[in-house]
């Protein structure tokens, strides 16, 4: 991707960013829960926002491992809005649902961090090489926790709940909290420091400064000790801070091609030397580089082609040389 390319897109990340963040105000009014009864646009909008950038990750992302890490990022967070709507909106006052689904919440904020981490660790790795020892002992670490939080009713440690009201964390909280900001702080450097060795070491300031936003944002939120307000309405709450965080962050580094994606075909075959021509499974030429339009076979040159999903890439071959 091109500087100015680069630029576009950070700004239009930049504009969503604030967009969301306004209707994650409005949604905090009464202008639309007093005639319309809703008190959950935010989730309204942002689980679509969610929905779009996973399934763009699967058609984007070339390394596979990559690809199914960025996508569980996506499915968890998306989870993470579906279970805090359920608590709050559609099983509120139901104390059974409550503490399950107050366990189930805790999922995604173990869940996000490991994806996040191995995805860091395989960018730009060789995808047919075996992934290092220690991932396996990250995921068996994240299925105890999650097996902890799910079973917290029988041990009591991570929630001592004192009453309907109020609770505790325990001991194990703590090393969950550890684990947590330990693998979320290890992809950030990782990331940073495959940028700086990297041809897109240029544009670092996209990822590193839409992450900034996002920990400004959270510094805030913790110094506050809840929502920030303005006007009196909250402004955001951890998790849009939480998601901002890594979606802001990845889509940064597949914006400066730290992550390789299938997209820029056009500027790819326009600077082409190589006689190439990329066909739609109608039989229609999407793309062809100069060379190879004015090129036709002869004595010397022979057409090749090879399927991929949803069509077939065409080259020339020179045997004369």
């Amino acid at each position: 991707m091109t500087l100015t390319q680069s630029k576009k897109a950070y700004l239009k990340i930049l504009v969503l960013i604030l967009a969301l963040l306004v209707t994650d105000y409005v949604s905090a009014t009464d202008i639309l829960y007093e005639p319309f009864h809703i008190n959950s646009l935010f989730t309204a909008v942002f689980c679509p926002v969610l929905i779009i950038w996973g399934f763009s990750v699967k058609s984007r992302i070339i390394m596979p491992q990559v690809r199914n890490c960025l996508f569980g990022i996506a499915v968890s967070l998306l989870m993470l809005f579906v279970i805090r709507t359920c608590r709050y909106d559609f099983f509120h006052g139901v104390p059974e649902l409550d503490h399950i689904l107050w366990y189930m919440y805790y999922i995604p904020f173990v869940t996000v961090p490991a994806l996040s981490f191995h995805a860091a660790v395989r960018t730009g790795s060789d995808p047919e090489s075996k992934a290092p020892a220690y991932i396996p002992v990250i995921w068996s670490i994240a299925v105890i926790l999650m097996a902890a939080f799910l079973t917290n009713d029988l041990h009591k440690k991570l929630l001592i709940i004192e009453s309907d009201t109020s609770y505790t964390h325990g001991l194990p909280y703590f090393l969950y909290i550890i684990y947590s900001g330990v693998l979320t702080l290890a992809s950030l450097v990782i990331l940073f420091r495959k940028c700086r060795i990297s041809l897109c070491r240029k544009h670092t300031y996209i990822p590193v400064s839409l992450c900034m936003i996002a920990v400004v944002m959270l510094a805030i939120y913790l110094a506050l000790g809840g929502s920030p307000t303005l006007f009196g309405h909250r402004l955001y709450f951890l998790q849009e801070v939480y998601s901002l965080l890594f979606i802001g962050f990845w889509e940064g580094c597949i914006i400066i091609g730290l992550l390789p994606s299938n997209t820029h075909y056009r500027e790819l075959f326009g600077i082409s030397h190589t006689d190439a021509e990329l066909i739609s499974s109608d039989k229609s030429s999407q793309y062809d580089s100069v060379k190879m339009s004015g090129s036709k076979p002869d004595d010397d040159l022979i057409r090749k082609e090879y399927a991929i999903n949803g069509g077939v890439v065409r080259w020339t071959e020179d045997i004369g040389t």
